[in-house]
């Protein structure tokens, strides 16, 4: 494959093949056929310019990646010589590049407008990547002018993960205090031992999974995130199984192979495959079986009453931080840092917005892993797994209508299984609901009926003492006085008859 430098780029060349690397991120915009387009401006060693990429590929890239670019066009659009990627091209991320900026004022010598490029200058970008700068080719690669919403440029996932789980700890202790304050309930406090041997364990895998698959995403592209991600299900059924949360049957295996295929099918197209991104995607899904089926467990098995998500939360929260801290040092740790140095704090207008972004995003994930708690609570963690398979469905769906992507009749057939397999277990759940209510019902019924026989050989047994004891007395009367004479017979009338009154007396 032969590659073009860009200085050699000319309007009209087809077939175009380049390696570069992407300094700014446009502006997103909306064309008429409702697709998302960006317009990025890149270098290579001999010049830059701008290239516009549509769709899902261009909310991928951020400044820094080295991207090679595949079977693209060139053409003049607003006086700029502009480089599109085509139908038939490709355009995959084949690396980064940390910018560390060092931009110093030279002071041997007078330069106000150096000094005045600085003010201007936000501190984002690689040295001589300002505005203003003119290609090899003579086209201007002002951008700013264009309409959108400008992105924050934080992107270090792993960190706002961290931020995330930080508020929503303080959240739920914030509530627990308010309803012991309030509401002078007793807080729930776990020993020790329980902590590390239950809460432990779901609360590393939690964060594993929330950590890598906002990791994974920032990789790979969403269609191979979501088809990856389809795979928790079937996680999620073998830990059931091994824990015994769920019984084993070949219409729940059935059901679960048509809706993990169906949603493959659905998300499948043309894109690039990353083996990396690929592989901590699955490692999340693997952690998601291990946390919604352990989280089952403490939540409707233990003796713990652990019934309350913001009980949860509060114990679960610290120990997700355990396996994503490192994670964040090792990968974003330096270039965090430099960030921070090259920040320029004068401008309040981004801070407050990224601050912002951040807080409004906890915000929404402490109130959605209180729902998705209450879902596995009352019914199981396969239930909450295939809930989120609808939710990955409107997506795509939404995708399709909104953004002008292209569905193909496997992906229809994919769509197809996923609602079949949804329906299905949707009635198998309401059909064992009924079973457990009539077999609640029937236990009801024999233990009120047990009980009412039982009262009654206790009034039974009660009942018989007077009579076994005049029963013994008679036989008794009957066995000294029977034979005897007169004389002695006329005081037996006597006793006879007083023992009669007695016994009268008793059972008046």
């Amino acid at each position: 494959m032969e590659y073009v430098l860009i200085k050699d780029i000319r309007p009209g060349q087809k077939n175009i093949n380049v390696v570069f690397i992407v300094l700014e991120v446009g502006h997103p915009t909306i064309t008429k056929e409702n697709r998302e387009v960006r317009t990025f401006k890149v270098a290579d060693g001999t010049a830059c310019m701008n290239v516009s990429i549509w769709d899902e590929p261009g909310q991928l890239l951020v400044p820094g990646d080295i991207v090679r670019l595949t079977k693209g066009y060139a053409s003049v659009w607003r006086q700029c010589l502009t480089l599109y990627s085509g139908k038939n091209g490709d355009i995959q991320k084949i690396g980064e590049f940390c910018m560390v900026i060092n931009e110093q004022l030279n002071m041997s010598e007078p330069n106000p407008a150096l000094a005045q490029q600085m003010i201007n200058q936000s501190g984002s970008g690689p040295p001589g990547s300002n505005n203003n700068s003119i290609t090899n080719n003579g086209n201007a690669n002002n951008i700013a002018g264009q309409p959108g919403r400008q992105p924050l440029g934080f992107h270090f996932p792993l960190t706002v993960v961290i931020c995330h789980l930080l508020l929503k700890f303080l959240l739920s202790a914030l509530i627990r205090c308010i309803k012991a304050c309030w509401k002078k309930q007793q807080q729930l406090k776990l020993p020790l031992q329980s902590i590390i041997g239950m809460v432990m364990p779901v609360g590393i895998a939690s964060g594993l999974d929330v950590g890598l698959s906002n990791w994974a995403i920032s990789l790979i592209t969403m269609s191979l995130y979501t088809m990856t991600k389809s795979t928790t299900i079937i996680f999620i059924l073998g830990f059931a199984l091994f824990l015994r949360l769920e019984k084993k049957s070949w219409s729940l295996s059935c059901i679960v192979v048509m809706i993990s295929g169906g949603l493959f099918m659905f998300t499948y197209k043309s894109t690039q495959f990353e083996i990396f991104g690929f592989v901590i995607c699955l490692l999340a899904s693997f952690s998601s079986g291990i946390r919604w089926t352990m989280t089952q467990l403490i939540m409707q098995k233990s003796k713990f009453g652990m019934k309350s998500p913001i009980d949860m939360m509060y114990y679960m929260q610290l120990w997700m931080l355990l396996p994503i801290v490192p994670v964040m040092m090792w990968f974003e740790g330096p270039r965090l840092y430099n960030n921070f140095k090259i920040t320029d704090w004068n401008n309040i207008h981004t801070i407050a917005m990224t601050i912002t972004a951040i807080f409004g995003s906890a915000i929404i994930a402490f109130h959605m892993e209180i729902m998705e708690f209450l879902v596995v609570t009352y019914t199981s963690s396969l239930t909450l797994s295939i809930t989120g398979i609808i939710k990955e469905i409107c997506i795509l769906i939404l995708a399709v209508e909104w953004k002008g992507d292209q569905m193909s009749g496997l992906n229809f057939i994919g769509l197809l299984m996923c609602l079949c397999g949804i329906i299905i277990h949707t009635i198998q759940k309401v059909l064992s609901n009924r079973n457990k209510i009539a077999e609640n019902l029937e236990l009801q019924v024999n233990s009120l009926s047990s009980n009412n026989l039982k009262n009654e050989d206790s009034i039974d047994t009660n009942l018989p003492l007077l009579t076994q004891k005049s029963t013994s007395l008679t036989n008794l009367l009957n066995a000294e006085f029977s034979s005897d004479e007169d004389d002695t017979l006329k005081h037996g009338e006597n006793s006879t008859q007083i023992l009669s009154n007695i016994l009268q007396r008793r059972e008046q």
